[in-house]
């Protein structure tokens, strides 16, 4: 690639973005060559394509301001995150909304139930194994046909 380099900043603190952070365990039908594949599988193989070449990762690092200037006569640009600065030739901005997080349930005192039998994600399904509620879903979605 003529010389050419690369760095990822991630604010997450991990690879995969909204496949990970939100839905590990969910099958991704979409995807070219997969006629099904686990999210956590198809972020795993994507990782393991793009990191063959040792580029610097930054994970866990928000990215507070993007500064433009020049060095002799040539366009220079530096990224600026929490912890550090990173001069670049160009900058590739791949946006999500960068920390993913589940609407939370408007009740009162709903924040004191996550966890303890109220869940906005599925990050472990073996969490809910034996739970009634995944034998009413399946009665639900025989009874439909869905």
């Amino acid at each position: 690639m003529r010389g050419a380099s690369c760095r990822l900043i991630d604010n997450l603190d991990q690879v995969g973005g909204q496949l990970i952070a939100l839905y590990p365990e969910k099958y991704i039908f979409d995807v070219a060559g997969f006629p099904k594949v686990l999210a956590k599988d198809l972020v795993k193989g994507m990782a393991e394509q793009a990191f063959q070449f040792k580029q610097p990762v930054h994970l866990g690092e928000k990215v507070m301001d993007l500064q433009h200037g020049s060095e002799d006569g040539q366009p220079r640009f530096t990224i600026v995150t929490e912890r550090d600065a990173y001069p670049s030739r160009s900058v590739l901005i791949a946006g999500g909304i960068g920390a993913f997080t589940p609407r939370k349930l408007p009740l009162k005192d709903a924040d004191s139930w996550y966890g303890k039998g109220l869940h906005d994600r599925i990050l472990d399904p073996k969490v809910f194994t034996g739970s009634a509620c995944c034998w009413w879903a399946a009665a639900i979605r025989r009874s439909t046909g869905r």
